[in-house]
């Protein structure tokens, strides 16, 4: 049978090209599986789709298969409906008239853009074009770290993280407003300018420096403190009834709803005042948001630097705000709390605020609190009298440390205070402090450029703080780059030791309201300077001063500012304030009238001492009406003047006859420190 041939011939074991090629040839006469019969009549229909037809008349149509696709695309025809687009949900938007609004769907702020540039509106007298206006939606984008050309919704859980930034910004702008204020009225009793790089360093314009308005609005603050400037000095006022507290139009600067964006983040958010009151009630602070409402912005704290000594330092809290960062190896959440502080120095010719940064990990037990006590921070609560005790001698030192600081003083330290500086450079440190009381030369300016700083720690934040601004200011010096700290305004400081003529030509300066003598108690606690005892550098601690009044001592403290005459720089003898382990310098006058010497040669010794170096420039007995300020008066007694001006005594005897004995009373009744100078030396 030839069928029964051809079915044996498919067989595994048929390998022969012929019996394959006869495969092939027979496969139409076999009957396959279905599956395999339904894929060849797939593949033939689909060939064939793509074939014309012959319609019968002579014309060519498209192939059944084509007609049917496009059938089914074109519109209103049947079978399965075509995907539809979708459609863009409507975006939110803030509701007109208002500048921000809370969406409660997506939990973030909404705002309005229209007012995008800052611009200036009338004051609260209702005087036109006085004010200046800044958008908000530019300052708190910037700050929350968002992007202003996204316009996207702000997140409440985002102005929370950054709310103390906030409240930096609209504490700033007030202390912005009163530097204005002060700075233009009347009542401040100077009329000055305001310079461009002095605006620059005001904090809140570092704040809005990325926020796409400084520019515009440091343009605006210059020419409206220059025109206040012009009608102050044509004494001209704007015309109304004397209802006006604002005659001159001083431009005060405004964010536009901002103190309404940090009211709405409070009620919101009631968790921040239920932190505040467990803070005050256990006295103890849970992480978040615990360390943010106990470090507010303004806040006074104290903290103690290493090196130091157990020597507290007073500082103000600028700034702070929570950070996140997801660990993607453990895929955990990684917080900080950062912390902002700041504190006074002296750079040698002026004193400065620099800004420290300290950072607080996340609690080992986010869910329980700590105690305030183990905070590196402490927060000082004036309302509390030990507090308001440790801050009055905070002042004081602070003023002690600012009378001193930024010129050459002549001071007695007492043991235990002096820290003598082994070796050279920037890095040099004193380990141990002298056991016994001296004089010292304090000379902060020389001491740098001898390179000695005011600092013992080697890896403190506070520490490196200081020394990167002592850099910062002495390469200013050589390269006239602008530094990124505002110099402390204390107008009137020394005024104590002027003429009553100098004082009256300066006018009662010390009553304006942007001086930083009342933050003089977060001034930096140690000094460099040359111990005449010990004779070395050395960097001097400052102890706080005791509490209650001060023990009386012989003698009379002389006050006398530190001067330069022919050249030659005379020390200082006395200040402002008090510390605990040195200060001004007790000259025991009185011993030159112990020496037992004959009365005639006593009288030579003092006239010849009295008027060494030109006369009576060095006689401070003079009334202080009669003093004039010229630097060369009187050059000098000799025939050849600049030859030295001194006066060389050469005492010679026994021994226990009284030389140095008079050495030293000379010293005391010239008021100033004996530098003794051996022949080893």
């Amino acid at each position: 049978d030839c069928n029964l041939q051809r079915r044996t011939l498919i067989t595994p074991c048929s390998t022969s090209s012929q019996q394959q090629s006869e495969v092939v040839g027979i496969q139409f006469a076999m009957k396959g599986p279905p599956d395999l019969m339904a894929q060849l009549k797939a593949r033939s229909g689909a060939a064939n789709d793509g074939d014309e037809v012959d319609a019968g008349n002579g014309k060519k149509q498209a192939p059944p298969g084509l007609m049917a696709a496009l059938a089914r695309k074109a519109p209103g025809a049947g079978g399965p409906p075509t995907a539809k687009k979708e459609k863009k949900e409507p975006v939110a938007v803030c509701p007109e008239g208002k500048l921000f609004h809370y969406d409660e769907s997506l939990d973030a702020f909404l705002f309005d853009f229209s007012k995008d540039s800052p611009r200036l509106t009338a004051d609260v007298n209702g005087q036109a074009d006085t004010d200046i206006l800044v958008p908000l939606p530019n300052c708190i984008y910037r700050l929350s770290d968002y992007t202003l050309a996204k316009k996207e919704p702000i997140l409440l859980k985002r102005c929370l993280l950054k709310l103390n930034v906030l409240r930096c910004l609209a504490r700033e702008q007030q202390n912005l407003n009163n530097l204005l204020w002060h700075r233009f009225s009347p009542s401040a009793g100077q009329n000055r300018t305001l310079e461009e790089d002095e605006l620059g360093k005001a904090r809140f314009m570092e704040l809005i420096s990325n926020c796409g308005v400084f520019q515009k609005v440091s343009e605006l603050i210059l020419q409206r403190a220059g025109k206040v400037a012009d009608r102050i000095a044509e004494n001209s006022t704007v015309s109304g009834d004397g209802s006006n507290n604002n005659p001159y139009r001083i431009p005060q600067v405004k964010v536009e709803g901002l103190e309404d964006f940090l009211q709405k983040i409070e009620d919101l958010t009631p968790s921040l005042a239920q932190a505040r009151e467990e803070i005050e009630k256990t006295q103890s602070v849970s992480f978040y948001p615990g360390l943010g409402e106990l470090f507010s912005p303004g806040s006074k704290l104290l903290c103690y630097p290493d090196g130091m000594e157990g020597s507290p330092l007073g500082c103000s809290c600028v700034q702070a705000w929570y950070s996140e960062e997801l660990n993607k190896a453990t895929n955990k959440m990684k917080r900080r709390f950062v912390l902002v502080i700041e504190f006074m120095v002296s750079v040698g010719d002026e004193l400065v605020f620099v800004a420290a940064t300290d950072v607080y990990p996340e609690f080992f037990d986010p869910t329980r609190n700590v105690p305030l006590r183990d905070l590196t921070h402490r927060k000082l609560n004036e309302n509390n009298p030990q507090d308001a005790s440790l801050l009055k001698r905070l002042q004081q030192r602070g003023e002690f440390y600012a009378s001193v600081a930024t010129s050459n003083h002549f001071l007695e330290y007492y043991p235990n205070s002096f820290y003598p500086i082994i070796g050279g450079g920037w890095s040099n440190n004193a380990i141990r402090p002298l056991s016994k009381g001296g004089r010292v030369m304090v000379d902060v300016k020389r001491g740098i450029l001898e390179g000695h700083l005011p600092i013992r720690a080697t890896s403190d934040g506070m520490s490196d703080t200081v020394k990167e601004a002592i850099k910062l200011f002495e390469q200013n010096k050589r390269t006239g780059i602008a530094v990124p700290f505002r110099t402390a305004i204390i107008p009137g400081f020394d005024t104590v030791h002027l003429s009553k003529k100098k004082r009256l030509a300066l006018g009662d300066i010390e009553e304006q309201g942007d001086s930083d003598r009342p933050n003089l108690w977060q001034s930096w606690p140690m000094l460099t300077g040359f111990s005449f005892t010990a004779r070395v550098w050395g960097k001097l601690l400052l102890g706080m001063p005791k509490e209650g009044p001060a023990l009386p001592r012989q003698g009379e403290i002389v006050k006398r500012p530190s001067k330069a005459r022919m050249g030659v720089e005379l020390g200082g003898l006395g200040g402002e304030g008090s510390c605990g382990n040195c200060g001004y310098i007790v000259f025991q006058e009185q011993a030159f009238d112990q020496l037992v010497l004959a009365e005639d040669k006593k009288e030579l010794i003092r006239a010849v001492a009295r008027n060494a170096g030109g006369g009576s420039q060095w006689d401070f007995d003079d009334d202080d009406d009669e003093e004039e300020e010229d630097d060369t008066e009187d050059v000098g007694l000799d025939v050849v003047a600049n030859k030295g001006g001194a006066s060389i005594f050469l005492l010679h005897g026994p021994p226990g006859c009284g030389k140095t004995l008079t050495a030293e009373a000379i010293a005391e009744l010239l008021r100033k420190p004996l530098y003794i100078v051996t022949a080893g030396d």
